[in-house]
Parts: structure tokens; C-alpha cells; sequence
């Protein structure tokens, strides 16, 4: 199994929306795109995600998650799936990392999610996300005071079901 695209890293866009991949996540994108050559270029996908933040997917996870919704769509056509699906093809951007390892983040998904020069890209297992300062905020404002009873119940076992209490009966 690949190693996962994790952490949160503060990057600057350039002037040219061009953003720098983490060093330490290039070789973990390498893998997920299936590219062991380091000299050879690789595919990414950059779309605009649910969450309000935009979306680096090596090329091959971009197309499974496609293709998963492509047969949940010819199971089940449901609005919501049609326009995710929607969502995502039309805003993709299909490109390569330069030698410098930079995403081009275009302008319109730039202008969308409001992303100004520094940024936020966060690493999400198979795919990264790109979001405003602000919005990183925003996501780690709801997380963290939950935290602690998410890990508390998904460590210790217990479900809403099973909180551990047990009826006297």
C-alpha cells in the first residue's frame, strides 16, 4: 500500500498561480501516479473539491474516483451523484508538475476558493488540498474540539449504539 499524502504545510503562490509541491510529498504523489522514474513527468488533477478547497489527485486516483461514480451513477443516477460528477469534470486540469515540482492552479478555481499568495495544502491521504489561510482555520476550528470524543470512541470501540453505558436492568 502507497504511503499517504499527509500534514499541513504553509506555501506561497507565485505570481503566476504556481504553487510548489511539499518536497517530501513529491515522491509519495510519484507513487500514487505509478511513476518510479524520477526524471519521468507524471499527471495530476486539479479540480475544485465539496469542502470549498481545491484538489491536486495524481492522474490514476482521479480516474478510479471517477470511475466509482460512474458505476454508482449506472447502479443508481441520483441528482447529487450526476452533480458531483458534474462538478468535478468540469472543473478539472489536467497537467504535469514542472521541474521545480509546481501545480499551475488556475485562475478561476484560485478566484473561487479565494485563494490569496500564502495558502494552506493539506494532505489527504491520496489527493492534497489547496485552501485559504482562513478556511484552513475555519476546518481546524470545527475539528479540533472533537477530536478528542471522536478518538475517544473509534479507539475505545464504542459506536453512538455503544457509549459504554449499560442499562441496570
Amino acid at each position: 500500500m502507497a504511503e499517504l499524502l499527509h500534514g499541513s504545510h504553509m506555501q506561497t503562490l507565485d505570481e503566476r498561480q504556481r504553487l510548489p509541491i511539499p518536497s517530501k510529498l513529491v515522491p509519495v504523489m510519484r507513487e500514487l501516479a505509478g511513476v518510479t522514474n524520477e526524471e519521468d513527468d507524471f499527471m495530476v488533477v486539479v479540480t475544485l473539491t465539496d469542502r470549498k478547497t481545491v484538489a491536486v489527485y495524481p492522474k490514476p486516483v482521479f480516474d478510479k474516483m471517477i470511475d466509482g461514480l460512474d458505476r454508482k451513477i449506472k447502479k443508481r443516477p441520483t441528482p447529487p451523484l450526476l452533480k458531483l460528477r458534474r462538478a468535478y469534470v468540469n472543473m478539472m486540469d489536467v497537467q504535469s508538475l514542472d521541474k521545480q515540482n509546481r501545480v499551475k492552479v488556475p485562475q478561476l478555481h484560485a478566484g473561487l476558493m479565494k485563494l490569496t499568495k500564502e495558502v494552506a495544502v493539506v494532505g489527504s491521504g491520496d489527493y492534497l488540498e489547496i485552501m485559504s489561510v482562513g478556511r484552513y482555520e475555519e476546518i481546524m476550528n470545527e475539528v479540533l474540539p472533537t477530536m478528542s470524543e471522536w478518538s475517544d470512541s473509534l479507539l475505545l470501540g464504542q459506536t453512538d449504539e455503544d457509549d459504554g453505558n449499560e442499562d441496570a436492568g
